[in-house]
């Protein structure tokens, strides 16, 4: 058993420890947050890399300034910057991974997350697949979480996240107009865009992407996804009125995008909607039902279950 397959489990663990003590000390809990985080980043960069990682690690050395690495300067051009200051791919990597760590734990409390829930968003499945494979997309994901999250506590500096995103992974552009006041709130409006970006799906076939989850999910994903928005747009969630809007789409997006795309595109479509779903699905919970650590154990296996049934399995498993 290597470091990397140690440090999931004790993140894994360490969830359910802290859905049973959500009310312990904070700084316990930061201590432990921190430093687990940090072993868990430092053990997946320090195991051998995945393909797709491999040509992450390639572009470091690129000097070319085309159309591909502009129209996603953020990501591409930032990551160069920091391999010329580091000159070391795998540090690179690990000081990339602790930016997005850090913004997916922001995100998480400017909603105001419960413990547990900043332990299991680091093995939440498509955040897994992100670190393994789709990394352009994890950042993106990151920074629109945030985008959300700003939104959820009421401020006004969610358009510039949103920008980063887009700058990070342009497919990213799909959902930021689901976060304009106009369309959150209200259903039929959010149903009604929802329904026109997903009609412009066709155009991300150009990001198409030869890494999947290992088998045809993007019908599974996108019921999920489904399933999930009828949780929070039902009666007991008047709660999240501001955001139905925002959640109708992207059960527009996400029923569509099957639909209209190929499995490995639709499934990284389903992969942002259940990503920016994810707190509010944890707030649902701890709001709505009752008792709360066996909801949260179950919310726990729920999410990380899906990683055993990908190729992201070897992750975990080997």
């Amino acid at each position: 058993m290597n470091f990397e397959i140690i440090s999931f489990y004790l993140v894994f663990f360490a969830s359910f420890i802290f859905a049973a003590a959500n009310k312990g000390s904070s700084l316990v809990f930061r201590l432990v947050l921190t430093a687990l985080s940090a072993f868990y980043v430092i053990s997946i960069r320090f195991a051998e890399f995945d393909a797709d990682i491999n040509v992450y690690a390639r572009e470091f050395y690129s000097d070319s300034y085309s159309l591909y690495y502009t129209r996603e300067a953020i990501f591409w051009l930032g990551s160069r910057l920091v391999f010329s200051i580091s000159e070391s791919e795998i540090v690179t990597f690990i000081l990339l991974d602790l930016l997005v760590v850090s913004v997916l734990f922001f995100s998480l409390r400017e909603f105001s997350a419960p413990k547990y829930s900043f332990f299991l968003i680091l093995i939440l499945f498509p955040i897994v697949f992100g670190f393994q494979n789709i990394y352009r997309q994890l950042f993106a994901t990151a920074f629109l979480l945030l985008g959300v999250g700003l939104l959820y506590s009421g401020r006004r500096r969610w358009a510039g996240v949103g920008l980063v995103s887009v700058l990070a992974h342009n497919p990213s552009a799909l959902f930021v107009p689901l976060s304009l006041r106009f369309v959150r709130y209200k259903i039929w409006v959010g149903f009604f865009v929802g329904v026109i970006l997903g009609a412009s799906l066709g155009f991300l076939s150009q990001f198409e992407s030869s890494s999947t989850s290992g088998g045809n999910f993007s019908y599974v994903l996108s019921s999920a996804v489904l399933v999930f928005v009828g949780l929070l747009v039902g009666k007991t969630a008047l709660w999240q009125r501001p955001f139905r809007g925002f959640f109708i789409g992207l059960a527009a997006i996400s029923v569509l995008s099957p639909l209209l795309l190929a499995s490995s595109t639709s499934e990284r479509i389903s992969f942002y909607a259940i990503s920016m779903l994810f707190p509010f699905l944890v707030l649902w919970s701890e709001n709505f039902v009752r008792p709360k650590f066996p909801v949260r154990g179950f919310i726990i296996l729920f999410f990380v279950t899906p990683t055993f049934l990908s190729s992201a399995r070897g992750f975990i498993l080997y």
